[in-house]
């Protein structure tokens, strides 16, 4: 497979190329589309490959994916080492004495006709005693050298046997803790130092075990050992508060763990007690005393491990069972004087094969089938929008801010975000309908995880939330690998001033508590910035130059007023300038826009790199075509500004200035203009925080 991220039809053709009789897949309800991408290109190409999903969702909710995914050939529930090795002998035909059919090989399921068998449960990796080697008998992803980037962390132990009815890992575990030995452990800790610093990058690593401290006995010793070798490695992991205490977090904080989060869930001790967070729900004593002690220890352990200098956060969800909307703002108001960094804020999605999933209709939630037929919460007991979040550090609040600075960039910018510099990156739709061969096209080219911005001056949507839905439903029909569909609605326009509406995943909720997490001001003229050289803040975020600059005399103007204003000082004592809208057109280096990481698709399907530009292209055309026309397209500037005899510095190479001419202005306003893009371009990095796009893209 190719290192970086790639579109789904170039990780195909890299899979295709080791011509693999078997292609397996690890499949949660967060990537099924993604998988069922691959699956379709791989099957379209090599028929006679079988397809495997293993993984949470085909565990579970096998009969949808196979009913459903002709192009999968079976499902594997459950954990795969017990069952792995005989379907692929089966599979391959690796051995003489090879299963005489899939139903002799448990922890399968797979089509018969018009049904579907499913051959029961596999054993569990480990779960012997420790008679056979426990856990240590899966070979370590790291020590056989498979992985050798540190990035995707450790598991130290699998599953849990809590009694939690929301999760679908415990299920998959079958409720059941089995744990790799200290040694183990310890060795694949040290090759992980190895690979840390081999690579000169410090990357926090991540413990994914579901509660690292569930055996605090065990939890002590690793972490004493850990210190004593002191690898210098940073480490984060989550757990529950009730099995850790202010030793055990001392020891974890001299072992290299610098990041700790909570599970919470609720601040309702009823609540807590029906989703069985501390005791089963069913459990005869009807006292809640220790689920009030379960909340009184997430208190102490936040505080004691703030004090001892760890990153804290804590989960929470809404939306649980019986939950009422004053229970959830009596957790928010929990939430809130805790002093934490940050807080994970979910709302309750019921997973096959949990508990909940067998009664959640006794608490008023609804569920409903997605586009590929995996079920999906529609409605919870309340509406969990009406409760306010938690101020400070909410991953909702970050991850809207970073949706809305990837909106500006969409609708404002020449290129896409550092760090997302691939092919098909940001596509922008500026169409108010996205039709279904835009949907396919792009389900083959955009890259695996880029973003769509669709852009909407159809003021009407704003109100018709299910429309909007549709086009994200139809993304997800045809499998388009995006992280998420972003779109921008004009929600109102007053002279040259226009304010968009970001819809997400994420901005429901905050809309009504937060709006300027999820508004967008827009000054269509020059007004602001001249405002902002005058001396006055603005509040808009960008305004255009397009106007101004087509007037005789608009760069003389704008000359002027760069030159009679201290960048410097105004930055010092107001907020940062607004963004210039393509401002890059006006820099003196290579336009951003000369890759297709960041294209627009307009209502006819016609394909440009920028608003201003000529198309280079239409949907369904080959990407290496579009890529092609547009490196002509920049060689034909570069012989326009040639044959124009000009001996100043041009403004740049752009291919797209959406102007008569390429205009030149003087040295010294052109050093202010630099700093009025690298103050807004340093509003917009505070926005982005681009260490999340170097972690998650």
């Amino acid at each position: 497979m190719p290192p970086n991220p790639v579109s789904a039809t170039t990780a195909a053709n890299a899979i295709l190329d080791d011509n693999p009789r078997v292609v397996g897949f690890t499949v949660y309800d967060s990537n099924y589309a993604q998988c069922l991408n691959l699956a379709r290109l791989i099957k379209a190409a090599s028929p006679d490959t079988w397809i495997v999903f293993g993984g949470p969702t085909p565990t579970f909710a096998y009969d949808a994916v196979l009913k459903h995914q002709p192009v999968v050939d079976l499902c594997v529930r459950g954990e795969a080492e017990e069952t792995g090795p005989f379907l692929f002998d089966y599979l391959l035909g690796a051995k003489p004495d090879r299963p005489p059919a899939l139903t002799d090989i448990k922890g399968l399921a797979f089509r018969n006709g018009a049904g579907v068998i499913e051959t029961g449960w596999a054993p569990l990796a480990g779960d012997d005693g420790g008679s056979r080697g426990g856990l240590d008998t899966s070979i370590s992803p790291y020590l056989s050298g498979v992985l050798t980037d540190p990035r995707a962390g450790l598991i130290t132990g699998r599953g849990c046997n809590q009694n939690c009815v929301y999760c679908c890992f415990a299920a998959l575990a079958r409720r059941k803790l089995r744990l790799h030995s200290v040694d183990r452990v310890l060795e694949e800790l040290r090759q992980l130092a190895y690979l840390v610093k081999k690579s000169d990058h410090k990357y926090t690593l991540t413990i994914f075990d579901d509660a690292f401290t569930l055996i605090p006995k065990r939890a002590h010793e690793l972490c004493e050992q850990l210190a004593r070798e002191n690898l210098g490695l940073k480490l984060s992991c989550i757990t529950r508060a009730d099995t850790i205490d202010h030793k055990l977090l001392a020891t974890m904080r001299r072992a290299g763990f610098t990041a700790i989060a909570f599970g919470l869930e609720s601040a309702v001790p009823r609540i807590l007690r029906a989703i069985g967070k501390v005791r089963p729900p069913n459990w005869s004593d009807p006292s809640l005393d220790p689920e009030i002690d379960f909340l009184d220890r997430v208190r102490q352990s936040v505080v004691q491990a703030k004090e001892l200098g760890f990153v804290v956060g804590v989960s929470i969800m809404l939306g649980l069972p019986s939950e009422t909307p004053a229970d959830g703002q009596t957790t928010m108001d929990f939430v809130e004087k805790l002093p934490i960094d940050y807080y994970m804020h979910k709302h309750l999605n019921v997973h096959a094969g949990t508990i909940l999933s067998t009664n959640y209709n006794h608490y008023g939630i609804e569920l409903s089938k997605g586009p590929l037929g995996i079920n999906f919460t529609k409605n919870h007991p309340y509406k969990v929008s009406e409760v306010k979040p938690a101020k400070g550090g909410s991953e909702l609040r970050e991850n809207a801010r970073l949706c809305l600075a990837l909106a500006k960039t969409g609708l404002y910018g020449c290129g896409v975000p550092a760090g997302i510099d691939k092919p098909f990156s940001l596509v922008v739709i500026r169409s108010d309908r996205i039709d279904r061969a835009t949907a396919r096209w792009l389900a083959a080219h955009l890259t695996i995880g880029g973003h769509i911005l669709q852009v909407t001056g159809d003021a009407t949507l704003y109100q018709q939330r299910e429309r909007l839905n549709s086009y994200r439903d139809l993304l997800e029909a045809e499998v388009v690998p995006a992280r998420d569909l972003l779109q921008l609605v004009l929600k109102k326009a007053n002279g040259q001033t226009r304010q968009w509406l970001l819809v997400s995943g994420v901005s429901h909720a905050l809309e009504a508590h937060y709006p300027e997490l999820v508004t967008m001001r827009e000054d269509c003229g020059a007004d602001s910035l001249f405002k902002w050289l005058g001396g006055h803040a603005v509040a808009v975020d960008t305004c255009s130059l397009d106007h101004l600059l087509s007037e005789p005399e608009g760069w003389d103007r704008l000359a002027t007023a760069l030159l009679g204003a201290d960048i410097k000082k105004l930055s010092s004592i107001l907020p940062f300038p607004p963004h210039i809208a393509h401002g890059d057109r006006l820099a003196e280096n290579v336009p951003p826009c000369l890759s297709t990481s960041r294209i627009e698709i307009d209502g006819s399907g016609l394909v440009r790199v920028c608003r201003h530009g000529q198309p280079i292209g239409q949907v369904g055309d080959d990407p290496a075509v579009l890529r092609n026309r547009l490196e002509e397209a920049h060689k034909q500037a570069i012989m326009r500004n040639a044959a124009e005899g000009r001996t100043e510095i041009v403004l740049s190479q752009c291919p797209f200035m959406g102007f008569s001419q390429n205009p030149v202005i003087p040295k010294t306003a052109r050093q202010q203009l630099a700093k009025i893009f690298m103050f807004s371009g340093l509003r917009a990095l505070l926005d982005l925080q681009v260490d999340f796009f170097k972690s998650n893209v």
